[in-house]
C-alpha cells in the first residue's frame, strides 16, 4: 500500500514538474514574441517623421535638389526643375560625393546636378507654409549625367573616341571619349579596348554643347561591384530617387 502510495505522489511530482516546466516554455515564448509584437507595432507608428510632402517627411526634404547656378563662398544657389532657387549653405561638417564616390567642397562647380540632404536640427519643427529660401546642408551628393546602353559602333579614328550605344527603348545615344576618360571593366580598371561592339557600356561626364552628346569622363563596361555602404547618400523615400528628393522642385 505505501509503494502505491510512493509511486503516486511521484507520478503528481512529475506531472506538477511537467505542467511547471511547460508553462515557464510558454511564459518565455510569451515574453519573447512579446517584443518582436512590440517592435512591429512601433515600425508600423514610425511615421512620426512627418507625411510624405512635409519637410521632414520620409527620404528628407521634399525634392531638395537641382543645378547649382552660383557659387558664393560657403553658399550655393541651386535652381530646381521649377525654376525656383534656393540658397544651400554648406559648413565644416557638410560631407560631399560624386557619383558615390567621396568628393570635396571645393570641387563643386556651376553646373553640377546635386541631392542635398539639409541639417534637420536648422530645420524648424513646425512645417512652414511656404517653400524656404534658405537652408543648411548635412550632405550633398553629386551626379553626373549618364548614358548606357549596349555598343552599335566605336570610331577611333580622330583624336577622340565615338562610341554610340543603344538604350534599352532602342534609341541610339552618342558618347565621346578622350586621353583623360578613365575606364572600369566588371568594376576593375579597364581601357578604351574593353569597349567593343556588342558590350555594355554606360559612361559619366557632362552634356555636350550640341546637347546630344555625353563627353565622358568615365566608362564603365559590364557590371560593375555593388557600391560600398559607405559611399553616397543615405537611402531614403524621396521623389526622384533614392537619397534626399530630387527632381519635383522645392
Amino acid at each position: 500500500m505505501k509503494s502505491n502510495r510512493l509511486t503516486r505522489a511521484a507520478s503528481v511530482t512529475a506531472i506538477s514538474a511537467g505542467l511547471f516546466a511547460g508553462t515557464f516554455g510558454i511564459a518565455s515564448a510569451a515574453t519573447t514574441h512579446h517584443p518582436a509584437k512590440a517592435t512591429t507595432h512601433a515600425t508600423s507608428t514610425a511615421p512620426s517623421k512627418g507625411a510624405p510632402g512635409d519637410h521632414r517627411g520620409p527620404g528628407g526634404f521634399r525634392g531638395l535638389g537641382g543645378v547649382i547656378t552660383a557659387i558664393n563662398g560657403s553658399t550655393l544657389t541651386v535652381s530646381g526643375p521649377d525654376g525656383k532657387s534656393i540658397s544651400v549653405v554648406m559648413t565644416s561638417s557638410t560631407t560631399v560625393s560624386r557619383d558615390g564616390a567621396t568628393a570635396t567642397q571645393a570641387s563643386l562647380a556651376v553646373g553640377d546636378h546635386i541631392n542635398v540632404r539639409p541639417d534637420m536640427a536648422s530645420l524648424p519643427a513646425t512645417p512652414p507654409t511656404t517653400p524656404p529660401t534658405s537652408v543648411n546642408a548635412s550632405a550633398i551628393d553629386v551626379r553626373s549625367p549618364g548614358v548606357g546602353g549596349k555598343v552599335v559602333s566605336v570610331d577611333t579614328s580622330g583624336s577622340t573616341s565615338t562610341i554610340v550605344v543603344a538604350d534599352e527603348q532602342g534609341f541610339y545615344r552618342t558618347i565621346v571619349t578622350n586621353a583623360s576618360t578613365t575606364y572600369q571593366k566588371d568594376g576593375a580598371t579597364g581601357s578604351a579596348a574593353d569597349v567593343t561592339v556588342g558590350a555594355q557600356v554606360r559612361g559619366l561626364g557632362s552634356v555636350d554643347a550640341n546637347h546630344t552628346t555625353l563627353d565622358a569622363s568615365s566608362i564603365a563596361v559590364g557590371q560593375p561591384k555593388a557600391p560600398s555602404t559607405s559611399a553616397g547618400m543615405p537611402d531614403g523615400d524621396g521623389p526622384g530617387g533614392p537619397g534626399f528628393g530630387g527632381p519635383g522642385g522645392f
